[in-house]
């Protein structure tokens, strides 16, 4: 299975990059706040960043990655995640952390290992490899 992992790679070939991750902790896209919605190089950086599931930090690139842990597991860690942000542990929250797995799962799963990426929006946006 395949998932996004934080990494120094072709950090800071943008001038607005930033990493405040250790390199391979998995990462979900995360939200966007009011500031970013309408241009991902707002203040914020949001818009143009990844969540880390451990640190609840940002970076603005991630790695495609092989894990050896199922979408279960992925789902849980998402979840103890979510909940350690403040996000709730109510069950009306399960399809929230579903969804927000399942969208890193599907976007790496169609991308090679290795593979740099950055975020505009809801965009992934491939790297040059370094």
């Amino acid at each position: 299975m395949r998932l996004f992992a934080s990494t120094t790679k072709t950090q800071g070939d943008k001038k607005n990059d930033f990493n405040f991750l250790p390199n391979g902790e998995y990462v979900t896209m995360g939200f966007v706040c009011s500031r970013d919605e309408a241009d991902p190089d707002g203040g914020c950086g949001c818009g143009r960043s990844f969540e880390g599931v451990d640190h609840l930090r940002a970076t603005t690139t991630a790695e495609v990655v092989e894990v050896d842990f199922d979408r279960q597991d992925w789902i849980e860690i998402v979840r103890h995640s979510k909940i350690k942000a403040g996000w709730g542990e109510m069950d009306n929250f399960d399809a929230f952390y579903i969804a927000v797995a399942d969208e890193a799962l599907e976007i790496a799963a169609d991308l090679p290992l290795g593979t740099i990426v950055g975020r505009r929006l809801d965009e992934i946006v491939i790297r040059p490899n370094a």
